[in-house]
């Protein structure tokens, strides 16, 4: 398996869209009927999702254990941007020579490279007042702003609404306009993968962390 992807399952929806991602862009580099070698373990999410975003006495023993089921893969995805605060904080977790994608660090990357020192924030309604992923976008010489108070209420909720599978179409359509028209005078960061999934495709100027993450795990 060392030539493998792992791929921490979190939430049937989120599990699926990195699944058809992943398999979608490794077909594009070899052949259209090849699968991805993968490593899927699911997580009970039941055991995480009550003590996210930062209770960390319990989410550091939990994605340990899970962490460590995937030593001996190459690369290893993990959903979820807020998670990560938790990972970055297991930094004596002995994971062999596997290399964890981490979303931040590449979606910083990509910034860099592409010369972009001005960012929307789009994600949950805390990784879009919290310090962790602002707080490391600022620290890199990128101005941060966030919607207003009304966007991130309809964002947040629409979140919520994708990861129950409740959201509409109509709801949708609204969140896609909306990001079309931040990105017509920003460069658009979404920070949540459930508001990464709805999107059929990523306009220019909006830099998706769910994809970002996928692309970096295939080089």
């Amino acid at each position: 398996m060392k030539n493998s992807i792992g791929l921490l399952g979190l939430g049937s929806r989120t599990t699926s869209f990195y699944l058809d991602y992943l398999n979608h862009q490794y077909q594009q580099k070899n052949t259209i009927d090849s699968t991805c070698p993968l490593l899927l373990i699911g997580a009970d999410f039941s055991m995480i999702n009550p003590y996210l975003p930062n209770d960390f006495e319990r989410l550091e023993p939990i994605i340990a254990t899970y962490l460590k089921q995937f030593a001996n893969v190459q690369r290893l995805i993990v959903p979820n941007v807020t998670l990560h605060e938790t990972i970055d904080r297991l930094g004596d977790l002995d994971l062999s020579n596997c290399e964890i994608v981490h979303p931040v660090t590449e979606l910083l990357k990509h910034l860099e490279q592409d010369g972009i020192k001005k960012v929307m924030l789009v994600g949950s309604k805390y990784t879009m007042s919290s310090p962790y992923l602002y707080g490391q976008l600022v620290a890199n010489n990128i101005n941060v702003s966030t919607p207003n108070a009304s966007d991130i209420t309809r964002i947040d909720e629409l979140r919520k609404k994708i990861y129950s599978r409740t959201d509409s179409v109509s709801e949708v359509d609204e969140y896609r306009e909306l990001l079309s028209t931040y990105a017509k005078a920003n460069a658009v960061v979404i920070a949540c993968t459930e508001l990464s999934l709805v999107l059929s495709t990523v306009e220019p100027n909006i830099y998706d962390m769910a994809r970002i993450q996928v692309e970096q795990s295939l080089l």
